[in-house]
């Protein structure tokens, strides 16, 4: 069995939102567009490369030096 693309209440708040849509708009395409517009909002696209590559570089945060403290173990007798 596949595995589905949203969430069983995801699913579901799209097909309540699919029927209020369809009972307030009479005309088909400006039904079609708000669908359209509706599910885009739930869907995730994959990136390019090349905007992975420079998220990359926007992330990395510059490294800071810490002082550590170094405690060594007192010496048995």
């Amino acid at each position: 069995m596949t595995k589905p693309l949203f969430s069983k209440s995801t699913r579901k708040y799209i097909r309540f939102q699919k029927a209020h849509i369809r009972r307030e708009f009479s005309d088909t395409k400006k039904q079609r567009e708000l669908i359209r517009e509706l599910i885009e909002k739930f869907t995730v696209k994959p990136k390019k490369k090349e905007e992975k590559q420079k998220e990359k570089k926007e992330e990395t945060p510059k490294k800071v030096i810490t002082k550590k403290k170094v405690v060594t173990a007192a010496k048995k007798k």
